[in-house]
């Protein structure tokens, strides 16, 4: 009954991914995946690889998010907002970038998956 109950409970609402590319020259790829749950909570993750630097910035709809630290050219963020992290309700769409420096190096728009 427990199972079921939390099956339940828990059923996803939304379920997004956008698939980043490197933009004006900087190479990289990488994706990024948001899922909206019923009992209004939410996550977020990030997975970048082939990125110079030691650091970088999410930014969504062109709002800094959240700060990226880079380790041997990948990035792996994790964000769940049962864990207090500040995770906006996305919409397919919406768009996704990682920034350094100011400038953006990689993007990509949000689509139903």
């Amino acid at each position: 009954m427990l199972n079921m109950l939390t099956k339940i409970f828990s059923a996803k609402q939304s379920s997004l991914n956008a698939k980043l590319i490197g933009v004006a020259g900087f190479t990289g790829i990488g994706a990024v995946d948001y899922t909206g749950y019923a009992t209004n909570h939410s996550d977020l993750s990030v997975k970048v690889k082939g990125i110079a630097g030691l650091k970088a910035a999410l930014h969504l709809n062109d709002k800094h998010l959240a700060d990226l630290t880079i380790k041997n050219g990948r990035i792996y963020m994790f964000a769940d907002s049962r864990q207090g992290e500040n995770i906006p309700a996305l919409t397919e769409g919406d768009r996704v970038a990682i920034h350094q420096n100011g400038d953006v190096v990689l993007e990509g728009i949000l689509t139903n998956h």
